[in-house]
């Protein structure tokens, strides 16, 4: 049995006194009402009024005495989650399913507990399960569509939430609908759905400026920047943000969901008001499609400088990226020690705690003084340098028995000179592992992220004089606009 239950001997002895303590039962009794029937609906209204242990006993002893009947079984569950006893809870219910496998409600219990406990796939089932039994249940809707959220699925969850928040009167589920249409890049739905929570909820600060975003995001597609900032000046009113604010961030949702005309508009006037400004200069050319050989060293440094104090956590934690683990996944189980390891775009030296029980020696080499002062922070590594890459390693012929390049030729378009340069600086046998993201297109491409995309055979075709392949994995490299970004993993080793 999934709780300890009573014996009849056990119900027996304590009835006298849950006659007296619970008139409603002694009542139901005199009524001529079956005793398991009587300690249920005593139990249930125990339930009501929170009086939980109390409604447990009872509950308990009604199971007891029907220990088929699914029903009881699932009110007992409840009864135990309200308790905060989840692994009893999942125990009732799963007995109440197992004698009927038809019970929505039993369902969306056991995905509710599940999801508490990081169940996910389980979770997702039961919300399922539940739906294919009754669809209108909108807290199956709901539940489901909370799930889709944290797990990122932007587009599934807004179409659970979309039933959620016409079929029940929830503002929850509407704000929580606009957030996921803004994330999908339907700001005009988005829109929508987060002037109905704000009808619902009128005193939110922080929805009140999300509605307003989406609102400036729906007017930029068809009218000037100077009009979309009124639309949301009107909207956000005393809760807005700055204009340099509003349009950087409205730059990056344009080009990452593929706007580009207004994402172009949105640049050129961030461009107009600060024409000093390398960032947005080069990201412009980019959005626009111009040809370039790499990214210009003005630009790298700036943007790392300025992202660097929270990069780690937009990276790892909300870009899902982890091309230093799968690097080493590749080259760490053949045991090999390396005498000295070089990490050229070390950046805030993600890569450093993996890779230094591999060697002796661990030197980074960076173009961004603020990323430096972050891997210095590490204490990993025995030299730090600021410089150029393909400068750095021409001065330093053979030196080398492994080179990582984590994230550092998505911002080189054309690489045979960074390629040679490491051929020079790495010894006969040594390994140098990098990551692309990859186009079919071309040799390779700037795309309106402002990182480079390469194609695989021209890796292939640039390295092959040098290098012989150890290892070629497809990956996905990051989330971009919440998709995943393809990409290839290369472990390549000099002749």
């Amino acid at each position: 049995m999934p709780v300890r239950l009573f014996t009849v001997a056990e119900i027996d002895r304590n009835l006298p006194l849950w006659r007296h303590a619970f008139p409603s039962l002694a009542h139901g009794l005199a009524q001529s009402e079956k005793l398991p029937a009587a300690l249920r609906q005593t139990g249930l209204a125990l339930w009501r009024k929170s009086r939980l242990s109390e409604a447990l006993s009872l509950l308990t002893a009604a199971v007891s005495l029907e220990p088929d009947n699914p029903l009881i079984w699932g009110e007992l569950g409840g009864v135990f989650q309200a308790s905060g006893r989840s692994a009893e809870a999942e125990d009732c219910i799963r007995a109440s399913l197992d004698l009927d496998h038809e019970q929505p409600q039993a369902w969306l219990l056991l995905a509710t507990l599940s999801s508490e406990t990081q169940r996910h796939d389980l979770a997702e089932e039961a919300f399922l399960k539940a739906l294919s039994l009754a669809p209108h249940l909108v807290e199956a809707s709901l539940g489901l569509g909370i799930l889709y959220f944290g797990q990122r699925r932007f587009d599934e969850a807004a179409a659970q939430l979309r039933v959620a928040a016409v079929t029940g009167d929830m503002p929850s589920a509407q704000a929580l609908l606009g957030q996921a249409l803004f994330l999908t890049g339907d700001f005009a739905g988005a829109g929508a759905a987060l002037a109905e929570a704000m009808r619902l909820m009128p005193d939110q600060p922080l929805l009140r400026q999300k509605l307003a975003m989406a609102r400036f995001l729906e007017a930029v597609a068809d009218t000037s920047v100077d009009e979309a900032m009124t639309v949301y000046d009107g909207t956000a009113g005393a809760d807005g943000e700055i204009p340099a604010a509003i349009t950087e961030k409205a730059f990056h949702l344009l080009s990452g969901f593929g706007q580009h005309e207004a994402a172009i508009r949105v640049a050129q006037f961030r461009l107009a008001n600060q024409p000093n400004d390398p960032m947005q200069r080069y990201l412009l050319a980019a959005v626009k499609g111009e040809r370039m050989p790499q990214a210009p060293a003005d630009y790298l440094r700036a943007y790392f400088d300025r992202f660097a104090g929270n990069f780690d956590k937009q990276l790892v934690e909300v870009l899902g990226y982890n091309v230093p683990a799968a690097l080493h996944a590749l080259i760490a189980p053949a045991n090999r020690r390396f005498r000295h390891i070089l990490d050229i775009g070390c950046g805030t030296g993600l890569s450093a705690p993996l890779f230094v029980p591999l060697g002796d020696r661990l030197t980074g080499v960076d173009i961004s003084p603020g990323m430096l002062e972050r891997a210095a922070e590490r204490r990993l590594y025995d030299d730090l340098v600021e410089a150029d890459v393909v400068a750095y390693l021409a001065a330093a012929p053979n030196v080398f028995d492994l080179i990582l390049a984590a994230d550092l030729l998505i911002y080189i378009g054309d690489i045979e000179a960074l390629m040679a340069r490491v051929a020079s600086a790495l010894e006969s046998g040594g390994l140098f592992a990098f990551s692309i993201e990859t186009t079919d297109e071309e040799d390779y491409r700037l795309l309106p992220s402002g990182r480079f995309a390469h194609h695989p055979m021209y890796i292939d075709r640039v390295a092959a004089g040098d290098f012989v392949p150890c290892h070629v994995q497809p990956t996905s490299i990051r989330l971009e606009a919440n998709r995943p970004v393809p990409g290839m993993l290369f472990v390549l080793q000099r002749r």
